[in-house]
């Protein structure tokens, strides 16, 4: 009976503890680790949120760029991170829906992090060379790559990553079969679409100006509907594709072991700065959409995108020794 009074005690001075920290929350500053280097599109999607939550919590939020080993150490200082509000990461799918299934290391990573929001979600633009390639749309593609049998050839953001799955879960719907050629981030493979290296690729919101130059051409995109980043595009549900519509996001999350108190105060910072004008607006010039969810939602979705991904591996589609 002593042994369990203790324990009762015990459990409620936790509880107590937890509430008090969610209360303080936060007495000093805030940092946000992300794991890509400064001056990239996600880079400054944490920034803006950084500097609004500054104002609305009246206490410093700083962005600290972490990279290396294709996100791993700014993961593993989140995991060591005491829950206590004080370190927090930008949350990308290629930590959270890839990993798990990519290294074994992290199959349990749904366990090594707390979700607190997703902030934002993007999409992908199908894009042509419309000087290499005359297909005038996306099924016209997709006759002339069934007629090649495999020939065509698609560049992405590297073996692995979610431009790769994204281009063969769209490819597997359509029935169709391509070589995949990867490269080191979107911009060299943009690049060698541009010189008619290969033949189309995925872009997100960063190939708008190219494609208002008339340097690409979006035959698709993989919104529910039309992204007025591509007007006049399709969207891929639109053209028959209707199990790929890929949507990247970015999102917030803390330590393993957050307080369910502490995580909705966070959540509750976090959602109050996504919703300034001055975000929505800088958001948008950057093709992202605001989403600014529960935290319930970001497990929701890596469990649904690693279904897409876990299909794609087994079927021989994506090759992990290509990495």
């Amino acid at each position: 009976m002593k042994k369990f009074c203790i324990g009762l005690t015990l459990a409620a001075a936790t509880l107590v503890s937890a509430s008090a920290m969610a209360q303080d929350w936060p007495a000093r500053t805030v940092t946000i680790l992300v794991p890509y280097p400064a001056g990239g599109v996600a880079d400054a999607v944490a920034r803006a949120v950084a500097t609004q939550a500054s104002t609305e919590l009246k206490q410093s939020v700083v962005v600290e760029n972490r990279t290396g080993a294709s996100g791993r150490i700014a993961l593993d200082q989140l995991i060591r991170a005491e829950p206590d509000g004080y370190t927090l990461a930008l949350a990308v799918p290629a930590l959270l829906s890839l990993l798990p299934i990519t290294d074994p290391k992290y199959a349990d990573l749904d366990k090594k992090y707390t979700p607190i929001t997703i902030a934002v979600e993007t999409y992908f633009g199908f894009a042509i060379n419309p000087q290499k390639t005359q297909a005038k749309s996306f099924q016209d593609l997709m006759t002339s790559a069934k007629a090649k049998s495999g020939q065509l050839t698609y560049s992405s953001a590297g073996a692995g990553t979610s431009y790769h799955f994204w281009s063969e879960a769209i490819l597997k719907e359509a029935g169709v079969s391509a070589l995949h050629v990867p490269y080191r981030g979107e911009a060299p493979a943009t690049t060698d679409l541009l010189a008619g290296i290969v033949d189309f690729t995925l872009v997100t919101g960063a190939g708008k100006g190219l494609a208002d130059d008339g340097k690409i051409k979006i035959l698709a995109v993989s919104a529910q509907n039309a992204w007025d980043i591509y007007p006049g595009a399709p969207s891929l549900n639109e053209v028959g594709v209707k199990q790929a519509v890929a949507a990247g996001w970015l999102g917030f999350m803390g330590p393993p072991g957050m307080s369910k108190a502490l995580t909705a105060k966070v959540n509750a910072a976090f959602l109050s700065a996504l919703k300034r004008p001055e975000v929505l607006n800088m958001l948008a010039t950057q093709g992202y959409t605001v989403v600014a969810s529960a935290p319930e939602a970001m497990p929701a979705a890596v469990v649904k995108e690693q279904v897409i991904f876990r299909d794609l591996l087994a079927s021989g589609r994506v090759k992990l020794e290509q990495q």
